[in-house]
């Protein structure tokens, strides 16, 4: 489990550059929270 979120935190700066693209591919859930809490 904390290799994912290791991958998931790595994950995040690289999602804000490309424009969130990489996320939905790679975790479709995360995107969900990170949405659902700003949206």
């Amino acid at each position: 489990m904390a290799s994912q979120v290791g991958h998931v935190k790595a994950n995040v700066p690289l999602v804000q550059c490309t424009g969130g693209a990489v996320v939905i591919v790679d975790q479709p859930r995360w995107i969900s929270f990170f949405f659902g809490d700003e949206l």
